[in-house]
């Protein structure tokens, strides 16, 4: 089941982010990176500054637990995909297509043009999302300080 959360909940974002992301891109990215960027991207005020701009932002929950979220942002024609999570011990469940099926639903409704995404160049998701019918549109080598870089394709999808 998927649900859209309200400001009271972004905690749910953060803890389920807290707990994915050290598991996930152990491989990745140094530790030292992951800490960096964990309390960066959800704090608290960041991710109610989002929430508060228009974001909006989804948990998935099986059996009564969230395993998964998103988080959406729009632009003008385009419907960002700025985070999308599952925790490892759900992978290869459906679960990530179920998600993606109704960014691609909400972005209709929403009559966007496009869903557009960043992902980490190792991560084995680009695969995932080419499968989904993404492409990739360029390489992103971004500076998100700490002496740390995203190292990032920009993906997109569109919306017919």
């Amino acid at each position: 089941m998927i649900k859209k959360l309200s400001s009271a909940e972004l905690e749910l974002v953060s803890g389920l982010a807290y707990s994915i992301w050290p598991i996930v891109y152990n491989k990745m990215i140094p530790q030292e990176q992951i800490t960096y960027m964990l309390k960066w991207m959800y704090a608290e005020e960041t991710l109610k500054l989002a929430y508060n701009s228009g974001d909006s932002f989804f948990a998935y929950y099986v059996d009564n637990n969230a395993v998964g979220f998103l988080h959406l942002h729009p632009e003008e024609n385009t419907l960002k995909l700025e985070k999308i999570y599952i925790h490892p011990d759900f992978h290869f469940r459906g679960i990530g297509e179920k998600l993606i099926s109704f960014c691609v639903k909400f972005a209709r409704e929403k009559t966007f043009k496009e869903i557009r995404l960043q992902v980490n160049r190792e991560n084995p998701a680009v695969n995932f999302y080419l499968h989904l019918d993404f492409v990739i549109e360029r390489k992103l080598d971004v500076d998100i300080g700490g002496g740390f870089f995203m190292n990032d394709y920009e993906m997109k999808k569109l919306i017919q």
